[in-house]
């Protein structure tokens, strides 16, 4: 009898593990928010806050917040469609 008992849990076992899951992934689609604004990173021994600032006039820029143990800044950009445009902006700072 325990022999029997052994064999088939043992089988259920295989048969369990045999089994394939469908794999799902983690996430479905990816949903990247277009909200106008752009965070960037400087070196503060090249350039500064007020010259970032300055130099993104020109495309309408405003300071949303200013990570300053971070070196990096949180732009709103007043036309979210110019973002992919105004991406390497710092690299206009002499």
């Amino acid at each position: 009898m325990m022999k029997k008992s052994l064999i088939i849990l043992t089988l259920l076992f295989i048969m369990g593990c045999s089994e394939t899951q469908q794999n799902r992934p983690v996430i479905s689609e990816q949903i990247q928010a277009n909200n106008g604004v752009l965070i960037i990173f400087y070196d503060k021994s090249e350039t500064s806050v007020a010259q970032l600032l300055s130099l993104g006039k020109k495309w309408n820029i405003t300071l949303v917040y200013d990570y300053k143990s971070m070196n990096g800044l949180a732009l709103r950009v007043a036309n979210p469609n110019e973002i992919a445009h105004i991406k390497n902006f710092g690299a206009e700072v002499d």
